[in-house]
């Protein structure tokens, strides 16, 4: 009997239970929704101008100090 307890020749397919699986659906559609979050958070800020202007004077700023 090999160690995951599957008969000799097979491959353990996974959960068995239904609450591991239910777990498991739960667990990957939390990921995708954490994805999607960070994706929007990022946009967003790419697309907020006033993020994009501060990032601009910022950039001018360490320009300026570089040049001096």
């Amino acid at each position: 009997m090999n160690p995951c307890g599957a008969a000799p020749g097979t491959w353990d397919r996974g959960p068995k239970t239904s609450a591991a699986a239910t777990f498991s659906l739960a667990l990957s559609a939390l990921a995708v929704l954490l994805g999607l979050a960070l994706a929007a958070g990022i946009s967003t800020f790419v697309n907020n101008e006033q993020a994009v202007n501060r990032l601009e004077k910022r950039v001018t700023d360490l320009r300026d100090k570089l040049n001096d």
